[in-house]
């Protein structure tokens, strides 16, 4: 892991702290600087450039007769040469091999800025033959624009905001057609003014949106964020498995519904923005139609193909490509008008597909093996091992510029290259059914942490559906290793509280530097957990993460009691959901939980809260004080952003 010299970030102005991926993009632009060598056209090309991220530079047709050094040149001025970069004089850091295939890749930290404005910076290389030093050649010139590290700013103020599944919402007489509210972030945290309710059809800032709203679509039982389109403000996908498509003539084959962001937040289509877009099997993606495939139960986004938009994986775990259930992933990719059909990608399952397999249960993206693409990791919790059933699996697809290059596959009761992965399997165990993203050792590397809610715990007697998180870290170069992976139960040392039937301990997950100390910590959502004899209260463990990963000094746990909010109730299901974004004016990631089974106004409508971990005071909201109206079976805070609304099937 190369990192910027203290020098360097003090020359910048930057601190040197890390946090999790954002889903903005950035576009790279191609200056005219530079000559061409002597030995060849160097050419420098860069991705992934944001706050607390790796920036990977990468130089090819250098072609030395002799290895080589590539020095990196850094600079925020507009004369990328090196009289007036960054380049320490004495820091092998900075000097890469090149070697004579001619290629060569560097990997930089950009420290995380809060708060920040934006920083452009420009990039230059020069390629230094050691037996030729008269052969020196200096690459083109490159330069892109960086932000601070905010996910889900629809509108482009620096401040996340939040989108909250509602899947069964009724519309009109459409039982459970679905629905999404929005609340949008500032300097105090969530506020309600401005705040959205997109229901298919309906009038969203002066344009109406397309489709219409129909009983069982579930519209918002799966939501992802990203900038699709490059333009600065991150854009929504909405899954609806329940989508009869099209026309209602294929039942359950499902949609996936996307809203782009603007200045005003979320938006129709014309005149304010850019229209929104419906995605479906036969009508920009790969079809027919297929019934009760459930396309939409699972959405993620990032930039896989390292062109600067944002990308979006769906997931259609009950479709059958050549067995009954055994599911496929769809790609589609970004580019400056937003989400497009062409060249978009159908995945199946790489290694040894089974029957109800249900690839794509799950979605998360993470750089896992440095190479400045995102990849995609794919639970299919209902993997069978041998004749033990449904104890699940993750399969890890390494992307590049033109898709998958490579495949893992990684279960309990296996090993990455002799370094076994910690647990033992065994039936129903549903390893990824819950998946999050981040990097807990703050290595510049992704790590992946899998959810194992109904793992039973054998302390000297069984303990079923206890629950359980898999940790594995990234490395660059080979992606996700067992070396130092860890299994986290409520009964690991130092965990708060004791594992018990049925807690679920792993059903929901999210990653974010909670304590602004540049190792990303991780949320644990207990929605079975049971307090003072009342069933399925729900409770979230977080854990912190250090130079050596995860770790249980200062766990905590969190219910609605202990937040002061609210008070527990009988099925609230607390922490069913999760997510993390940095809300208000502080640099934390503030946490979201989604309580379903929460009554308002004397209905099992849902909620959520909001917990800011620095200066605002928590508070709960549902859609008495946004927009709808509670009632029973909402399932409002059901769906957050990367953690849908999925009860076992």
């Amino acid at each position: 892991m190369l990192r910027i010299p203290a020098a360097l970030a003090l020359g910048l102005g930057l601190s040197l702290a890390t946090a999790p991926l954002s889903a903005q993009s950035v576009q790279w632009t191609t200056l005219g600087f530079g000559t061409a060598g002597q030995t060849g056209l160097p050419l420098l090309t860069g991705t992934n450039l944001q706050y607390g991220r790796p920036l990977v530079l990468t130089l090819t047709n250098a072609r030395p007769a002799s290895p080589a050094f590539f020095v990196v040149g850094l600079s925020a001025g507009n004369t990328p040469v090196f009289g007036s970069t960054f380049v320490p004089s004495n820091d092998a850091s900075l000097f890469v091999p090149v070697g004579t295939g001619g290629t060569a890749r560097l990997r930089l930290v950009i420290p995380d800025l809060c708060p920040a404005v934006p920083l452009t910076l420009y990039a230059q290389c020069l390629i230094v033959d050691a037996a030729n030093p008269t052969g020196a050649a200096l690459s083109n010139a490159i330069r892109a624009t960086i932000r601070d590290n905010v996910p889900s700013d629809f509108n482009g103020d620096g401040y996340s905001d939040l989108a909250i599944g509602v899947a069964g919402e009724d519309v009109n007489s459409n039982v459970d057609a679905g629905a999404v509210n929005v609340a949008y972030g500032g300097p105090t945290g969530i506020t309600n003014a401005g705040a959205e309710l997109i229901r298919e059809g309906e009038m969203l800032n002066g344009s109406a949106l397309l489709g219409t709203a129909e009983a069982d679509d579930a519209f918002g039982s799966a939501i992802a964020t990203g900038d699709f389109d490059g333009d600065g403000y991150d854009d929504l996908a909405i899954g609806a498995y329940g989508e009869d498509t099209p026309n209602g003539s294929v039942l359950d084959s499902g949609k996936v519904h996307i809203v782009y962001g603007s200045a005003v937040g979320l938006q129709g289509g014309q005149p304010v923005g850019r229209e929104d877009q419906v995605f479906r099997m036969g009508a920009g993606l790969p079809g027919p139609a297929q019934a009760f495939s459930y396309l939409g139960k699972s959405l993620c986004a990032g930039d896989f193909n390292g062109d600067g938009f944002d990308d979006l994986a769906v997931g259609a775990p009950f479709y059958d490509e050549t067995l009954f259930n055994d599911g496929v992933v769809f790609v589609l990719f970004g580019s400056a008008t937003g989400l497009v059909s062409s060249g978009n990608l159908k995945i199946t399952e790489p290694l040894n597909p089974e029957s109800d397999d249900r690839f794509g249960w799950e979605l998360e993206a993470g750089d896992w093996n440095g190479d400045g693409f995102c990849d995609i990791a794919v639970g299919r919790p209902y993997e069978d091992l041998g004749t033990a059933q449904d104890t699940g699996a993750v399969s890890v697809l390494y992307m590049g510029p033109t898709g998958v290059v490579s495949t893992r596959d990684i279960h309990m009761n296996t090993a990455i290259s002799g370094v076994p992965i910690e647990g033992t399997a065994t039936a129903f165990d549903l390893y990824g059914f819950a998946l999050a993203n981040g990097d807990f050792n703050g290595d510049g590397t992704d790590d992946l942490a899998i959810g194992i809610p109904y793992y039973d715990i054998d302390l000297p007697s069984l303990i079923s559906a206890a629950g359980g998180v898999n940790v594995l870290h990234g490395a660059v170069d080979f992606g996700l290793v067992a070396t130092g992976n860890q299994l986290w139960t409520q009964d690991s040392t130092g965990v708060q509280d004791s594992a018990a039937l049925g807690d679920t301990f792993g059903y929901a997950l999210t990653a974010g530097d909670f304590d602004y100390d540049g190792f990303c910590d991780l949320a644990i959502g207990v929605p079975g957990e049971n307090f003072g004899g009342v069933n399925d209260t729900g409770a979230v463990n977080v854990l912190y993460g250090s130079g050596a990963g995860i770790t249980a000094t200062l766990d905590q746990l969190w219910q609605q009691n202990s937040l002061g909010v609210n008070s527990n109730g009988a099925d609230d299901a607390f922490g069913f959901a999760l997510w993390c974004g940095r809300i208000d004016g502080d640099c934390g990631f503030d946490l979201v939980f989604g309580i379903p089974g929460e009554t308002v106004n004397g209905n099992d409508a849902g909620a959520v809260e909001v917990f800011y971990w620095f200066n605002s005071p928590t508070a709960e909201w549902s859609q008495a004080p946004l927009s709808g109206a509670p009632q029973n079976g909402d399932r409002f805070g059901g769906a957050l952003a990367g953690s849908p609304d999925q009860e076992p099937w």
